[in-house]
Formats: structure tokens, C-alpha cells, sequence
């Protein structure tokens, strides 16, 4: 123990020669803050990004270079190492932290010195370091804006774009992906991590995608791929034809007219003048037939109308144009 008490003492009296010397850089040009000196602890605790030991800090350190990520982790890992010793003699930043070892009293040497809007407006301050609220925030994290119909304070609302073009706040409350029969769906194309796993518009967007058409983004259509190599099974990129479009290649009907619309195999349709229940969707005609163009003129269905002379009879004959007439002219 004695050992490290003079080791402790010989990096302390080091790190005094090199702030003072920091002192007075500091006289000819307040604006740069020192640099803090790491510190070996010899043990890792696993308190790093996942730790919630810093969130009071307003200064975060790379964990991997100074030893730990903030004052009050370092505070933890040792208790030697508090908030006073931090600053004086490593010129940590220990501002806004906890240093609940340190006595009442104690106030970081690092604040705002002209600023008054900032969070740690202090004129007295030696080092001079502002620290602001977040935007539509103040400095205790109250948020001071409307809340969007998200919950999120002054955020811009329902953006997340779902596939059926309604948006949404979380993807995960859209509606679920109908089963649709179409062909070259709207996919995404291309990513800067070339991972093809996006499968909605905001995603894609938001990870370097193209949402879109495959073969109308390299200007082609079903027909058009058909019509090459081996039809509907050629390959292309991860899909073959016949993936890409289901409904040219008969996999599935994609005609919304159709009886089994989005349903495997070719498309069906109900009989003219029915639906696909086999209904009648037509005027039935005086025979009973659905979509039928019998009559019923007055001498039964179907039969011609009374010309005058009686249902069935011809009409009026002879020259002088009576019923049953047979005359002639001389």
C-alpha cells in the first residue's frame, strides 16, 4: 500500500508540472481546454457504453483511451480518484457530475464564463467549457415544445412511411403486409451495406436504399425478361422471373378482376353475367335466362309482337291491306 501511496504522490506531482504549464497556455488563449491525462486503473468493471454511471456528466471520455469514461466512473473505480483529484491533477472534466465523494462545497473548475443562456454559465470559472440544452429542451430536460402526436417533444409526427402508404410513428405499428400478387414489388435495391433485409420505403431510404421496382429501376419489364433466357425461371440477382413477376408467369393471379385475385395459379373468372359466387349481376329475361335478350311483346316470350292481325298471324295483306286479304289490282 505504501508502494502505491508514492506512486499515486509521483503521478500527482508530474501532473501538477504539466498544469501549470497548461495554466499558463491557458493565460494567452482561454478558449482551449486542457487535456486530460489518462489513467491506468488495471481493472475493467464492464461499466462502459451500457453504463448509466455518467448520464449526470456533461463531459463523456473514451473509456479505451482515458482509463474511464467520465469522473464519476473513474470515482467508482477507485476512490482516491475523486472529483477534486480528477481535475486538479488529471484536468478531467468533471462538470455536471455526481463526485459524491468530493466535500460539500466543491465546484468544477469548468463552466461558461460569458455565456448566460448556457447550462453551466459560471463567470468564476477557470476553464472555460459551455454546455447547452438540447434542442427543444431545457438545461433539467424539461421538454419546453408541444409533444407531436408520438410523444416526441417538438417532433415532426407520424414519418415512418408503411407499405401501404399510410405512415405510422414505429414500423412496427403498421399494418401488416398484405398477400398481394404483383409483379416487380416495390423492393430495396441497393444499400451501402449491401444487405437487401430492409423491407419497408423508411428503412431502405434511411440505410442508403433505392425503394422501388427492380426491373423498372434498370428500365426493363416482366414481358421483356420473359421473353429472354430460360422465361420465367431465368435467375436474376437473388430472384428468378418468376419471383420477380409471379403474376406474368402464372404463379399467381394479380388481376383484381378476377375470382382468385392474390390466390395461386392463373387467374379465373366468374361465367359473363355472374359473379364469382354465381350470382346473377344481369336482368334475367322473360325465358329466366341471366343476361338474355328474349321478349315478351304482348303474344308470349320470345314471340314476334301482333302485327295487327292476332299473335301468330302475319299482318294486313292484299290490296286493300286487310288481315287473310289475297286481292290484286286488276
Amino acid at each position: 500500500m505504501h508502494r502505491v501511496i508514492n506512486n499515486m504522490k509521483i503521478v500527482r506531482l508530474f501532473s501538477f508540472i504539466i498544469l501549470i504549464g497548461a495554466y499558463l497556455s491557458a493565460d494567452s488563449n482561454s478558449g482551449n481546454l486542457p487535456a486530460p491525462i489518462p489513467i491506468d486503473f488495471g481493472v475493467n468493471y464492464g461499466m462502459r457504453s451500457d453504463s448509466t454511471i455518467c448520464e449526470s456528466c456533461n463531459q463523456e471520455y473514451d473509456a479505451g483511451v482515458m482509463g474511464a469514461s467520465c469522473c464519476d466512473e473513474a470515482t467508482d473505480f477507485n476512490s482516491d480518484f475523486t472529483c477534486d483529484v480528477l481535475e486538479t491533477t488529471y484536468l478531467w472534466n468533471c462538470s455536471g457530475c455526481t463526485c459524491e465523494l468530493d466535500v460539500d462545497g466543491w465546484t468544477t473548475d469548468f463552466g461558461c464564463q460569458e455565456d448566460m443562456d448556457a447550462c453551466n454559465f459560471n463567470p468564476d470559472a477557470y476553464w472555460d467549457s459551455c454546455i447547452y440544452a438540447e434542442e427543444n429542451y431545457d438545461c433539467d430536460g424539461n421538454c419546453i415544445v408541444e409533444l407531436d402526436e408520438c410523444g416526441v417533444c417538438g417532433g415532426p409526427g407520424a414519418n415512418i412511411m408503411c407499405e401501404d402508404g399510410s405512415y405510422e410513428c414505429d414500423i412496427s405499428d403498421c399494418p401488416d403486409d398484405p398477400d398481394g400478387c404483383v409483379d416487380d414489388p416495390d423492393v430495396c435495391i441497393w444499400n451501402s451495406i449491401l444487405n437487401y433485409s430492409y423491407n419497408s420505403q423508411y428503412e431502405c431510404e434511411e440505410n442508403g436504399g433505392v425503394w422501388g421496382g427492380y426491373l423498372a429501376y434498370f428500365g426493363n419489364s416482366c414481358d421483356e425478361v420473359i421473353d429472354i433466357g430460360d422465361g420465367c425461371d431465368t435467375a436474376i440477382l437473388y430472384w428468378t422471373v418468376s419471383d420477380i413477376c409471379p403474376a406474368a408467369c402464372g404463379i399467381c393471379c394479380g388481376d383484381d378482376e378476377a375470382c382468385n385475385t392474390n390466390g395461386d395459379g392463373s387467374c379465373e373468372y366468374a361465367e359473363e353475367n355472374y359473379d364469382c359466387d354465381g350470382n346473377c349481376v344481369s336482368e334475367v329475361d322473360c325465358s329466366g335466362e341471366c343476361g338474355g335478350n328474349s321478349e315478351d311483346l304482348g303474344c308470349g316470350c320470345g314471340n314476334p309482337a301482333d302485327s295487327g292481325c292476332g299473335c301468330g298471324e302475319a299482318g294486313p295483306s292484299g290490296c286493300d291491306n286487310t288481315c287473310g286479304s289475297t286481292l290484286e289490282n286488276d
